[in-house]
């Protein structure tokens, strides 16, 4: 079920697969109880230097965000096959601030939100020498974007390191 609700809290458990953001257009990816708690590595050529202690939180087939958006994609999740990362300015368009100037996730997804999660805006891409494919793999990228819940800001973070994933269409 897509749900286009401005309002209503969508839980985890609530059957939603993603919601539509009225004020941008913008089609969500919502969690549920199975997907929720698995983190990534930005990249396929980070997988292998993620930590051992990392592993528990990651699936045990799919471990980086392009893997995860392809497996979206394959599965035409919610009627689509068009999935892809999130910029960052995207990922701050689910932010709002209420009437006394505090900064909440919008409310719909008020209460399927991760701590951090991965946008497709590197802070820089230096020593690129070749790219052919896709950049992501090729280039050196010393930090990625994030949008730290906690904060409500956008963070430089490691692409070696893991984070949740909330995929975008539109």
């Amino acid at each position: 079920m897509i749900s286009r609700d401005q309002k209503k809290i969508i839980n985890l458990d609530s059957g939603v697969s993603a919601w539509i953001d009225t004020e941008t257009g913008l089609m969500w990816e919502v969690k549920n109880e199975e997907n929720f708690k698995f983190m990534y590595v930005w990249s396929k050529s980070r997988v292998a230097s993620v930590a051992e202690s990392c592993k528990s939180s990651m699936e045990d087939d799919v471990r980086d965000c392009e893997s995860y958006i392809n497996r979206l994609n394959a599965e035409i999740y919610a009627g689509y096959d068009d999935w892809r990362l999130p910029t960052i300015d995207e990922l701050k368009t689910l932010l709002y601030r209420n009437d006394k100037g505090v900064a909440n996730v919008k409310p719909p997804l008020s209460r399927n939100c991760m701590r951090g999660t991965w946008s497709d805006t590197p802070v820089m891409s230096v020593y690129v020498f070749k790219v052919t494919g896709d950049w992501r793999n090729e280039a050196y990228i010393p930090t990625i974007l994030f949008l730290d819940l906690s904060n409500m800001s956008a963070v430089p973070y490691d692409p070696g390191y893991t984070l949740w994933i909330r995929a975008v269409r539109g």
